[in-house]
């Protein structure tokens, strides 16, 4: 499932039953936004710190801080202290 921001964008797609897969070919910023951020998770590096610091007023990049700030839930911090 893809997430899309409600704002004015154009996407293209093969068909309505493959809109995952579908590439923003106009506006749609915060989007755009969004899937670089989806792709700097899951490089698993630096790239998500690069990723705020390059749109630091971004709504996204806030989303992103305050999610990357929320304390680990209990049960996985049992489970990364065992590892």
């Amino acid at each position: 499932m893809r997430g899309i921001i409600l704002e004015n964008l154009n996407l293209e797609a093969e068909s309505l039953d493959k809109m995952s897969v579908s590439i923003v070919i106009a506006g749609g910023t915060l989007t755009k936004q969004k899937d670089a951020l989806h792709k700097a998770y899951l490089a698993k590096n630096k790239e998500m710190i690069r990723f705020i610091k390059t749109y630091p007023d971004s709504p996204v990049s806030f989303d992103a801080v305050s999610q990357i700030s929320q304390p680990v839930p209990i049960l996985q911090r049992d489970r990364l202290e065992s590892l």
